[in-house]
């Protein structure tokens, strides 16, 4: 169904929204040129992810207690900022512009014993057919549903943790090669450019937090690196079934 009116851009310029049931929002102009299409997100429940387990193996007292966590989340982008931009882009060339794309999605990325993890993914459009991608993860106990803050993952300070990973990346070849980024990556690091997974943990520095680096920066850490050695036993995922 569509919503007349349901932005105005700061230039005054309103936006119709064409509502889907199930493929989210379509912002477009009076004449219909379409701008903007917005995913409706989704996750973390009915999200699966093979050999993986998901919501479902929670507890059933910790289900409505990462419902919520996420419900409060809410989403990780500014709607209201994506517009302008694909308007101004649109403005600057409306004969070669297609519609560009957001959405985020919340799914299962690791589990132990004690703990599941999810990583909320977001892709924001960049210009023309090129988008960006980040993550962003989260630990809970599955038994209680309580969110467990990244940093006490580990058995070392916060404030070892970037020059940690670095350097086990490094040895297992994984790293910057050069002195100069690990360096920039250690001024640079935040615990949200963390994420686990079931076989590694992934750092991720994304477009112009380096100063040397046009793109974003991945570095992978795996567990049978020395990984294991500086996180909790308790945090350490169980590998993918067979």
């Amino acid at each position: 169904y569509l919503v007349p009116d349901a932005v105005t851009l700061s230039d005054g310029t309103p936006l119709d929204a064409w509502k889907g049931r199930f493929y989210g929002t379509t912002y477009q102009l009076k004449d219909g040129t379409k701008l903007l299409r917005e995913d409706a997100p989704s996750g973390p429940e009915n999200h699966y992810v093979a050999d993986l387990e998901s919501f479902d193996d929670l507890s059933e007292a910790a289900k409505p207690v990462v419902r919520q966590y996420y419900d409060e989340q809410g989403a990780l982008y500014d709607l209201q900022a994506e517009l302008e931009k694909v308007w101004t882009e649109y403005q600057q060339a409306p004969e070669a512009f297609s519609a560009l794309w957001v959405s985020q999605d919340t799914s299962p990325a690791a589990s132990s014993q004690r703990l599941m993890y999810f990583n909320t993914n977001v892709t924001l459009p960049v210009s023309g057919d090129i988008c960006q991608d980040y993550s962003l993860c989260a630990a809970f106990d599955r038994s209680t549903g309580e969110n467990i803050p990244l940093a006490d993952l580990f058995t070392c300070p916060e404030s070892n943790i970037a020059q940690n990973l670095l350097d086990l990346a490094e040895k297992d070849g994984s790293g910057p090669s050069e002195p100069e980024v690990k360096c920039e990556m250690l001024k640079a690091f935040r615990m949200e450019y963390l994420s686990s997974w079931s076989d590694h943990i992934m750092l991720d520095f994304p477009a112009g937090t380096l100063p040397s680096q046009e793109h974003a920066y991945l570095v992978s850490v795996d567990y049978d690196a020395g990984l294991s050695d500086i996180l909790q036993p308790w945090a350490v995922p169980r590998p993918r079934a067979e």
